[in-house]
């Protein structure tokens, strides 16, 4: 289930996200954070009208497992994320969230394209990608804050009419 995230959540996603396995394949979360970093780095999202960006909590049973999310939307497309906590992973999750995600950003916001990085060692995450349809455009570097450097990357996207098709 996806709702959207709260202040509240910030200590949940803290016990489930607060990992160096977890921080190491984003690109800007350092291992180890706290609470009020995660409420910082929330804020633009609470703060976002309804055009803005989106973070939506990822619930299983009654816990908090993750986050899935559109930034910065401008001009007709927008970033997907999403983040399984530890413990939760291996379970579909975040195929399932992601996928809804892409169908909100398509049908609901009316998005043409969505992009996503991801590091070349998170395979994980590149299985998601291409089993929701999004295609290598680069192979690049990117700063990893937690690698302390930069880390050979690709980044992919979505077309709405590929999503359709």
């Amino acid at each position: 289930m996806l709702r959207p995230v709260t202040p509240a959540d910030a200590e949940a996603f803290h016990a489930v996200a607060n990992h160096a396995g977890q921080t190491r394949m984003t690109g800007t979360w350092r291992y180890p954070f706290t609470v009020e970093d995660v409420r910082t780095r929330w804020q633009p999202f609470f703060d976002a009208g309804p055009d803005g960006q989106v973070l939506m909590a990822i619930i299983e049973g009654d816990k908090l497992a993750g986050t899935t999310g559109l930034h910065a939307p401008e001009a007709g497309r927008a970033e997907l994320s999403y983040w399984i906590g530890e413990g939760f992973e291996g379970r579909g999750l975040a195929t399932e969230a992601a996928t809804a995600m892409c169908g909100f950003a398509f049908a609901r916001r009316g998005l043409d394209e969505l992009t996503a990085r991801a590091f070349a060692d998170n395979e994980p995450s590149l299985r998601i990608l291409r089993r929701l349809g999004f295609e290598v455009v680069s192979e690049d570097e990117t700063h990893a804050a937690d690698r302390e450097g930069v880390w050979p990357s690709f980044a992919m996207r979505l077309t709405r009419e590929d999503w359709l098709s």
